[in-house]
């Protein structure tokens, strides 16, 4: 990312334990005719559908299949970004965090980044008129 509050929200982000040396859903996923067998149809108020098929797998089972780039947006988009995903992941009836003690260390080895992390998760929280442009 070019600015700062990316940068500092991707360092976070990247070392949280449901992301840190995981297959991440990322919006997109595969899965073989038995692991699709697992469920019927997704449930209609399912926004993290990425999220809902990988909680039916154990780590062991997921694999990433080549490789992926993930490409975070910036400014307003990144807020309205990370709003949808926490969104989308809290009406999961798991959590797909890892566990907030474990989400704690690693922010801890990012703590230089912690602020923009905190804005982008803050400006989510508290939505207000803000040109996020400069940032």
């Amino acid at each position: 990312p070019r600015t700062w509050m990316a940068r500092g929200y991707a360092r976070v982000w990247s070392q949280l334990p449901a992301v840190a040396g995981q297959v991440t859903g990322a919006g997109c996923y595969a899965v073989n005719p038995a692991g699709r067998a697992r469920w019927g149809a997704f449930p209609a108020d399912v926004v993290a559908d990425d999220g809902f098929v990988r909680m039916l797998f154990s780590l062991s089972e997921r694999r990433l299949a080549g490789g992926f780039l993930m490409v975070l947006p910036e400014g307003r988009e990144l807020v309205s970004v990370v709003h949808r995903w926490r969104s989308g992941n809290a009406a999961l009836p798991e959590s797909p965090s890892g566990g907030r003690l474990a989400s704690l260390r690693a922010v801890a080895r990012s703590w230089w980044s912690l602020p923009a992390f905190a804005l982008v998760v803050g400006l989510r929280r508290h939505p207000f008129r803000l040109r996020l442009m400069w940032l």
